[in-house]
């Protein structure tokens, strides 16, 4: 396990929801974020994403693509539909196809960035600041 103890704090605190179904990758996901200094929600099946979506307010969504009964795309389109389109929240799609084509169907479908897993940590910690103080610009 990657050690995030040693990466760059955040400059603020952020709520994040990580949505995945496999259990390990939950786990892993919250503890790094957790050390990193953000404060973590989880969610193993689309329907948990978006009611913990709809019940809280997060900063920014990790979603896994390839999760079963619905896939992240179908996902990110029901919290679409729960957000203020002023404040919509960041969301990057999480997932193990590399083609570039699907990344595309990712970002069309609601994703404000697609990545390929195994992500490494201080890039996908840049993401998610880059992606969330771009918000809170448009949205003061």
């Amino acid at each position: 396990m990657v050690d995030a103890t040693h990466l760059a704090r955040p400059r603020r605190s952020l709520r994040v929801l990580v949505a995945d179904d496999a259990a390990l990758i939950r786990m892993l996901m919250a503890e790094m974020l957790s050390r990193a200094g953000y404060s973590v929600n989880v969610a193993e099946r689309r329907l948990d994403a978006v009611t913990a979506n709809g019940n809280e307010r997060f900063d920014i969504i990790l979603m896994d693509m390839q999760m079963p009964v619905m896939d992240g795309i179908d996902a990110m389109q029901d919290m679409r539909a729960q957000e203020d389109p002023r404040g919509r929240i960041p969301t990057i799609a999480l997932t193990a196809d590399a083609l570039q084509t699907n990344h595309k169907n990712y970002m069309d479908g609601g994703a404000s960035l697609a990545l390929t897993k195994p992500v490494k940590w201080e890039n996908l910690l840049a993401e998610m600041e880059r992606l969330t103080e771009r918000v809170r610009a448009l949205t003061q």
